[in-house]
């Protein structure tokens, strides 16, 4: 079973089981990915000259990678909002902030560690031979790839940062 689809078997879930928050999360997350599907058809249709009937033939135009990048991308959209509610002072918009937040944490991989990550970026940096800050994107095109979805991309930036600094 695919990520989509267990996001799509669990939202049926949460609104037979009158969940109504888990509902209301799952169902924009769908619609999120549903406009993602759209975009990408609409892309092949245009840009690769596909006719519909290829890109039908296709099937999935989304992979779990995608499908986490997406989630991710959310995730990052909720703590943004989480931190205006906090210097707001609105305390219903945090905790539904929060709730959501944890909805959509099940649906990506355990988070890595500082430790994990600054073994990752140590090996990608060895690997990519980057001697200092101006060589960062190198380093980050080398680690991201491996941690999608694991860990917070503004929390490797730093790390990297703080590696290259060192040398």
């Amino acid at each position: 079973m695919s990520l989509k689809q267990k996001i799509q078997e669990d939202f049926k879930g949460a609104f037979k089981g009158q969940k109504q928050q888990e509902a209301s999360t799952l169902k924009l997350l769908l619609s999120v990915l549903q406009l993602k599907e759209k975009e990408k058809k609409y892309q092949l249709i245009n840009k690769e000259k596909m006719t519909s009937e290829q890109v039908e033939a296709k099937g999935d135009l989304f992979d779990d990678k995608d499908v986490l990048a997406i989630i991710s991308g959310e995730m990052k959209k909720l703590r943004d909002a989480l931190a205006e509610a906090k210097t707001a002072s609105r305390d219903d918009l945090v905790k539904k902030a929060e709730l959501e937040i944890s909805i959509l944490s099940k649906y990506l991989p355990q988070q890595l560690s500082a430790e994990e990550i600054k073994k990752i970026v140590q090996a990608a940096i060895l690997a990519t031979g980057a001697k200092d800050q101006k060589e960062m994107g190198k380093v980050l095109k080398e680690v991201l790839p491996k941690i999608q979805g694991a860990a917070d991309s503004a929390l490797v930036s730093s790390i990297v940062k703080e590696m290259l600094l060192e040398k």
